[in-house]
C-alpha cells in the first residue's frame, strides 16, 4: 500500500479490524515469506565469497 493514495490508505487503516484472509491464503503467504527469507540469507552467506567476475 505504499504508493496508493492516501485516502486509500485511510480507508484501508478504518476497515483493517473487519478484514480476514483464509488459512490456506495465510499459509502460502507464510511459505513465501519463509523461503525469501532462506533466499536472501543464501545471497549473503555465498555469494560473497564467489569470483565477481567470471572467465
Amino acid at each position: 500500500m505504499k504508493n496508493y493514495p492516501i485516502e486509500l490508505r485511510e480507508k484501508f487503516d478504518a476497515l483493517a479490524e473487519q478484514l480476514c484472509v483464509s488459512s490456506i491464503t495465510l499459509g502460502e503467504l507464510h511459505d513465501g515469506a519463509e523461503q525469501e527469507a532462506v533466499n536472501i540469507r543464501f545471497d549473503q552467506d555465498q555469494w560473497p565469497a564467489c569470483p565477481a567476475t567470471i572467465e
